[in-house]
Order: C-alpha cells, then structure tokens, then sequence
C-alpha cells in the first residue's frame, strides 16, 4: 500500500516521516536529522510512501505541523506485494483490499491545503 501526498509544486511544503512524539508536538526541524526518520519531500510536488510493514506511520510537513498539516496512518494488514517481481503468483488474495487510509490521508491534506489557502487570502479570517 501507498501513502500519497499531493501538492504545489514549487511552494515549501514537505513530507517527514517522524515518530510518534514529534508528530504530537510537533517539534521538527528540517535541518536536524534526529527530529525525522526520513524526508519524502520531491521538488515535483507528488510524494508517494511504501507502507511496507503493520504499524503507525507518521507524517508531517516541517513548516505547518502546528497548523495542522500531519497524518498519522496504521497499516493492519500488508497487502502489498514487493512490487519489483512481476511474477503473478506472489500476489495474495489481499492485494485488492480498499485503500481507504490512502483516501484518508488525501482527503486530509486536501483539507490542509485548503485552510493555509484561505489563511494566505484572508488572514483575519
């Protein structure tokens, strides 16, 4: 399964991948490896995450966690195949399973976006 984070190509947005404290405070910086597990961010504004294992993952974007702009995703079934075999027969009867957590995470961001959009325009708001 992926997690896919969408958005403005160009603008100063990021994909960390952080654990559970940082996410909750929110207390990240770009600049020191030991606040992050790994940054996702691409300069093409599309970042897609193998959620390869079961388990919490987290996520944030370093310049608006407080406002909001972070995920948390609990993968309970690996439903995913290693993607580099094309052999057929290594696929499970789990690799259809709904992708909901993928929706949710896209619907989240969206709604992110959104609210810094509206922030940006109208800062009384």
């Amino acid at each position: 399964m992926y997690a896919g984070f969408h958005y403005p190509e160009g603008m100063q947005y990021s994909v960390f991948q952080v654990n559970f404290s940082v996410y909750t405070n929110c207390t990240i910086s770009m600049w020191s490896g030991h606040d992050w597990i790994y940054n996702w961010t691409t300069k093409s504004g599309r970042t897609q995450v193998l959620l390869n294992r079961t388990g919490w993952f987290y996520f944030v974007d370093a310049n608006n966690c407080n406002n909001g702009m972070k995920v948390a995703v609990n993968v309970t079934k690996n439903s995913t195949s290693s993607g580099l075999s094309s052999d057929t027969s290594k696929k499970s009867e789990n690799s259809s399973s709904p992708s909901s957590l993928v929706t949710i995470t896209t619907i989240f961001f969206a709604q992110a976006f959104l609210f810094l959009s509206i922030s940006f325009l109208f800062p009384s708001f």
